[in-house]
């Protein structure tokens, strides 16, 4: 059985003439938002995240051993990020906004670990142990400092 002029399927006989019109309006509108393959594309540069190009504030936390150097930079990351880390190895940066970046540094207790750290740090927070008292190494740490500053 095939089909004649005047057969009319059971689909097209379900739409009015307006909706006919709407969907071929649709189509239409459809194919003309579509980029035609001999047209060429325009060049969307893409968004570059605007703390690449700043470098990250730098903080480095000073102080003889078990003075709480650690212990500092985890609650710091902790402040910031709402994440637990269990060890520091290394630097750690992090965003602290929308348009900061933070690089935490623990300073090591030997004095061409202190010199390099002060040559590169924006902020030095100096831990001191209250039932010890200030050390050597707090002393030199902040000759180097007025050094380099």
């Amino acid at each position: 059985m095939g089909k004649t002029k005047g057969d009319i399927s059971e689909s097209e006989s379900d739409y009015s003439d307006d909706e006919k019109k709407e969907n071929l309006m649709d189509k239409v509108e459809n194919a003309e938002r579509q980029p035609k393959p001999h047209e060429k594309k325009e060049f969307v540069e893409p968004e570059t995240d605007e703390t690449e190009d700043q470098p990250p504030f730098v903080v480095v936390v000073q102080g003889p051993k078990k003075s709480g150097k650690t212990t500092l930079i985890k609650s710091l990351v902790k402040h910031y990020t709402r994440h637990k880390i269990n060890s520091v190895n290394g630097t750690i940066t992090l965003r602290s906004g929308k348009n900061a970046r933070v690089t935490f540094i623990e300073c090591p207790n030997d004095i061409n670990g202190m010199i390099d750290l002060a040559k590169v740090a924006d902020l030095c927070l100096t831990l001191v142990d209250a039932s010890v008292g200030f050390e050597m190494q707090t002393f030199e740490f902040l000759s180097i400092l007025q050094v380099n500053l």
